[in-house]
C-alpha cells in the first residue's frame, strides 16, 4: 500500500506531496504552521522526496526531518536514536517520545532554555491539544497499562511544562480536548468526559467500545467502527450530553469521519461524498454534496477535502454553516 500524504497552503494550494512514506513513517505533526512538518520514521528507515523539492542531507536513521515545499532537512532534537516527536513548534519548542538503549521510555520536553524528562512506564504515547494551543493531554495506546496516566500539560511563553501527577487511567483509545483545556473526553475501557482533571463522567458501558471522539465546548460524539465480513464499512456516531450519556445516534454503512465545532452545538459527519451538519438533537441542519471529508478548526472555520481533492475553507459562522 502506498500513502500519500500532501501539504496544502491556503493561499497557493498544494505545495508538497510525498508518496513514499508508508513503509517508514510512524508520525506526522504540523509546525507552528502547516504545511510545514515534522516526520518521525521507524529507526533504520528511509524516506521518501516530496514531489517538486530538493534532495536533503542524511540524518541518522530514525531521526525526525522536517519537510516542507522546499524539501527535507533535520530537526535535531535528541540523541537517542529512537524518537518520535508528539509536538513542536521548532528544534527548541517541542514534546518528544524517546527510547533509550536499555529499552527505558521518557517524554523529552524540549525549551529554549533546556529540556527536561519525565520518565514513563509505557511506550506508543498519544498527544491531544487543546484548541488553544494552551494544554494538553498525553496517554500511551499500549493496551491494559496497570500504571497509565494521562499526563498533563500547559504552555506559557517558555513553552510546554508538566503540570501535576495525571489521573491513573487504564486502557485509552482516543481524547479529546476542548475549549482551554478544561474538558476531556476520553475513550477505552474507562471512557469518561473528564473536567478540571477532576470531575468525572463515566460514559454508559456500551459506549466503551468507542475508539474515537470529536468534542467541542457545546457538542460531544464518540465514534465506533467496524467491518463486517464482505469487507463492508459500517460506522455508528453518538452524540453526547453534559453528563456523558447518550441523547442520539447515527448510523452509516460506510467509513465516516466526524468532527465537533470548537463551540457551537454542532456535529459535522463526512460519508466520503456529502458533509452533514447535525445539531444538538441529532437533526440535519444542513448537507453538502462533493465533499470527501471535512474537519473544524479551532477557529471554528471548516477545512474541507473535495471529492475531486481540492482543499477549501468555509465560513465559521454557525448561520452560515446551517444554511
Amino acid at each position: 500500500m502506498t500513502m500519500t500524504i500532501t501539504g496544502f497552503d491556503r493561499v497557493r494550494g498544494r505545495v508538497w506531496q510525498d508518496r513514499e512514506l508508508a513503509e517508514t513513517v510512524s508520525g506526522v505533526v504540523c509546525l507552528d504552521r502547516c504545511p510545514a512538518a515534522v516526520i518521525s520514521t521507524a529507526a533504520g528507515g528511509g524516506a521518501g522526496q516530496a514531489e517538486g523539492t530538493s534532495s536533503a542531507p542524511d540524518e541518522p536513521d530514525g531521526a525526525p526531518y522536517r519537510f516542507t515545499e522546499r524539501g527535507r532537512s533535520s530537526f535535531p532534537l535528541s540523541g537517542s536514536r529512537e524518537v518520535r516527536v508528539l509536538t513542536a513548534a521548532s528544534p527548541e519548542d517541542a514534546v518528544v517520545e524517546e527510547r533509550d538503549p536499555d529499552g527505558r521510555t521518557h517524554l523529552r520536553i524540549v525549551r529554549p532554555a533546556g529540556s527536561e524528562r519525565v520518565a514513563v512506564p509505557y511506550s506508543d504515547y498519544g498527544w491531544a491539544m487543546s484548541p488553544d494551543g494552551k494544554a494538553a493531554l498525553a496517554f500511551t495506546t499500549q493496551r491494559d497499562p496497570k500504571q497509565g496516566r494521562l499526563l498533563r500539560f500547559t504552555r506559557d511563553v517558555d513553552g510546554w511544562k508538566p503540570d501535576g501527577a495525571g489521573l491513573e487511567w487504564g486502557t485509552v483509545s482516543d481524547v479529546c480536548l476542548a475549549g482551554r483545556g478544561e474538558t476531556a473526553l476520553v475513550t477505552g475501557a474507562r471512557a469518561a468526559l473528564v473536567r478540571g482533571m477532576s470531575e468525572r463522567h463515566p460514559l454508559e458501558p456500551a459506549l466503551a467500545h468507542a475508539a474515537e471522539c470529536a468534542l467541542g465546548t457545546s457538542a460531544a460524539a464518540l465514534v465506533m467502527r467496524s467491518m463486517d465480513m464482505q469487507g463492508g464499512f459500517r460506522t455508528v456516531v453518538h452524540g453526547l450530553g453534559p453528563d456523558g450519556r447518550s441523547t442520539w445516534k447515527r448510523e452509516l454503512a460506510t467509513e465516516a469521519g466526524v468532527t465537533a465545532h470548537p463551540t457551537r452545538p454542532y456535529i459535522g459527519v463526512s460519508d466520503g461524498r456529502t458533509f452533514t451538519l447535525l445539531d444538538a438533537e441529532g437533526e440535519v441542519a444542513r448537507s453538502t454534496d462533493g465533499v470527501a471529508t471535512a474537519r473544524f478548526v479551532a477557529d471554528g472555520e471548516l477545512v474541507v477535502v473535495t471529492s475531486d481533492g481540492d482543499v477549501k475553507w468555509m465560513p465559521n459562522e454557525p448561520a452560515d454553516l446551517a444554511q
